[in-house]
């Protein structure tokens, strides 16, 4: 059986994150993906949206293996977040990229930008975040 990992992560610019933290950096990043997503249906279009909407849902696709699933793997504890990663962010994130792919609604080389942009933008944004919670959380 499984052990649940707990305490702060050695993460960010080699100071730990506290598990307080993480929680708003978490907040944070969440909040700006569903905004940029909404903003993307409401402003900018179809087109626009499906290319955010890829991007978010490859990463998700990522972020379930790493670290959640991969971490519990390599340290033979249950990360948390694990079983969110594999309830919800795999099984979602594969759905929605199998059918943006099999219904063609975006161009092949728009996909495979949109695909890759994602976990690349989520990760910048990640660093940020943790910033954020870095500074808000003492």
């Amino acid at each position: 059986m499984m052990r649940r990992a707990d305490g702060p992560v050695p993460f960010f610019g080699g100071y730990p994150v506290s598990p307080d933290q993480f929680a708003v950096a978490i907040v944070v990043l969440t909040v700006i993906g569903f905004l940029v997503t909404a903003a993307a249906w409401r402003f900018w279009g179809r087109r626009y949206f499906l290319l955010v909407m890829n991007g978010f849902l490859s990463m998700f696709i990522l972020n379930a293996f790493f670290p959640h699933i991969i971490a519990s793997i390599v340290t033979g504890t249950a990360a948390p977040g694990v079983a969110t990663a594999v309830l919800l962010y795999l099984p979602f994130g594969v759905y929605g990229v199998r059918s943006i792919l099999r219904h063609d609604l975006l161009y092949r080389r728009h996909f495979i930008v949109s695909l890759a942009a994602g976990p690349v933008v989520a990760a910048a944004l990640a660093g940020l975040c943790l910033l954020v919670g870095y500074l808000a959380v003492p």
